[in-house]
């Protein structure tokens, strides 16, 4: 998602204002403090991806590789365990919940990310709903779009 850019993505962007605001903290020269409060929630686009990569489990599951129990789009947690079999909806309902959580790693300030538009948010947050939100401030922290893209790259 950090590297596809058509025509249409590209038109659509310059057509944008000029952004004045970063995510690193501090005023630039002019004055213009170089945090923004623009946050995103993952798109339908997004959430869509990510439902089809992950692909869903009504019944819980013991995946061998997190050695948690697993259950819809790849929900763990306490409330997860052997036997447990919910509805397609309540599937939806935990992925979005999920996703309300790691919306909020890749919009804090704490991870230093640059600023991102919706299509690079989403690519954040499906990389943190799947290697968690230490790998997200590892791969971001400090770095530029192009670092960031490098780098996703690396992740299995």
């Amino acid at each position: 998602d950090f590297r596809f850019q058509t025509k249409i993505e590209f038109i659509y962007r310059s057509h944008q204002p000029p952004i004045h605001y970063y995510r690193y903290g501090g005023e630039s020269s002019n004055g213009v403090p170089k945090y923004t409060t623009t946050t995103y929630t993952t798109s339908d686009r997004g959430i869509n991806l990510i439902k089809y990569y992950e692909s869903c489990k009504l019944e819980a599951y013991y995946d061998k590789y997190g050695k948690v129990w697993t259950i819809g789009y790849g929900h763990t947690g306490k409330d997860v365990y052997e036997g447990l079999v919910i509805t397609k909806e309540k599937a939806e309902q935990l992925l979005i919940q999920d996703l309300k959580e790691k919306e909020k790693y890749v919009n804090s300030k704490n991870y230093d990310t640059p600023v991102l538009n919706q299509n690079q948010s989403d690519a954040l947050v499906s990389f943190t709903y799947n290697v968690g939100q230490k790998n997200l401030k590892e791969l971001c922290y400090g770095k530029t779009l192009d670092q960031i893209a490098n780098k996703i790259t690396l992740y299995n």
